[in-house]
């Protein structure tokens, strides 16, 4: 049960910082240990490709399993990840999505 407890505090952690970034939302508020990302602007795929260089796996592109789902990840959050880890994580994406918005900004003009 305190496992439990401690995955879904650290998930609830995770999603609150994301949503506070420009461009990402969590499209359902009522969850446990594992989200679902919405990111508009950028590429889910380039977004998870380039995360993955910086050594963090967010999550899966739900477009494979959903059309509907084309621009949003599952996200899941253990009580393998330390607040440390997801501190870490969350500086990955703001630099991401700062990297990416600006590849997209550059493309549109």
């Amino acid at each position: 049960k305190d496992v439990a407890n401690i995955s879904i505090q650290r998930a609830h952690y995770f999603a609150d910082k994301l949503r506070q970034i420009p461009g990402l939302s969590v499209v359902y508020d009522n969850f446990l240990y594992e989200f679902v990302l919405g990111i508009k602007g950028i590429s889910v795929q380039n977004f998870i490709k380039e995360l993955a260089v910086k050594g963090i796996f967010i999550g899966i592109d739900l477009k494979k399993a959903d059309e509907n789902m084309k621009d949003c990840i599952l996200v899941c959050v253990t009580e393998q990840n330390s607040v440390q880890d997801i501190d870490k994580a969350l500086e990955a994406v703001k630099e991401v999505c700062a990297q990416l918005s600006q590849v997209s900004i550059q493309e549109q003009s």
